[in-house]
């Protein structure tokens, strides 16, 4: 019987004290209320990118360029792409961009936790590390048979010239010039790929005897890699002129990079 009267007791006594946590405890409705990673409650703080080094617009001189960012305190991995290349995965604030092509390109980053992936940010830049005047290529790293573009840096008052570019033999083999339509109505264009390791380029202006100025796409030419190595102008070989007929001298030369 006195049994029977403790456990009747100690059950009291459990319902008493189960009614009284109810009370004092908080509900679950504001535990998730007071939980930064419950995105439907008042205090959620999703990861967030805070600061990035570059500026949307931003023109860059260096082909290599060391991004930095900064994430808020909910914040624990990244993810970035830098174009249309794959997304990589880091815990680290930066990276290092190494030999970018010459012109425009966008940088992504996305910030993350264990529950959440933050709001995306991205940034338009510009590469400009050819001095002007001069010749660039895109893209200048090739691993396999690519078409390469030959592009015109801001070259003033000119009327003709005459381009060699060329690749060591154990490099790569060139082929012809495929010439950009808009730039096949301002110049006349000769070509020659006789040699498949040089690539021989001749023009004249067609408008007149006041020349001409701006940035232009050449054209494309195709190249088969042999090995690792370097695709550039000869410099020695390779004269502009302007309208007097007088040599404009260049100082940007830009190279492509095979790796085989």
């Amino acid at each position: 019987m006195l049994d029977s009267l403790k456990r009747i007791f100690l059950l009291i006594l459990l319902i008493i004290l189960t009614g009284i946590l109810s009370v004092c405890m908080p509900g679950p409705t504001d535990l998730e209320k007071d939980n930064p990673h419950d995105e439907n409650g008042s205090n959620f703080i999703p990861p967030e990118i805070t600061h990035l080094n570059i500026d949307d617009g931003e023109k860059i001189p260096d082909r290599n360029l060391t991004i930095i960012w900064t994430g808020n305190a909910m914040t624990t991995g990244y993810a970035y792409r830098i174009d249309s290349r794959s997304w990589q995965l880091t815990i680290d604030t930066s990276v290092t961009l190494s030999d970018l092509d010459e012109g425009s390109h966008t940088f992504f980053i996305e910030p993350h936790n264990n529950y959440f992936t933050g709001e995306r940010v991205q940034r338009n830049f510009e590469i400009d590390s050819i001095q002007s005047p001069g010749i660039y290529f895109s893209p200048r790293q090739i691993t396999g048979d690519s078409i390469v573009s030959v592009y015109f840096d801001n070259i003033s008052n000119f009327m003709g010239a005459h381009i060699e570019i060329t690749a060591d033999e154990s490099t790569a083999d060139l082929g012809g010039l495929t010439i950009d339509s808009e730039f096949r109505n301002i110049f006349r264009v000769f070509h020659d790929s006789t040699n498949k390791h040089r690539l021989i380029i001749d023009m004249a202006y067609l408008g007149g005897s006041e020349g001409v100025s701006g940035s232009y796409l050449v054209g494309s030419f195709t190249v088969n890699p042999l090995s690792s190595g370097d695709i550039f102008v000869d410099t020695a070989k390779t004269i502009f002129r302007d309208t007097d007929n007088n040599s404009i001298a260049l100082t940007g030369f830009d190279r492509v990079r095979i790796y085989q």
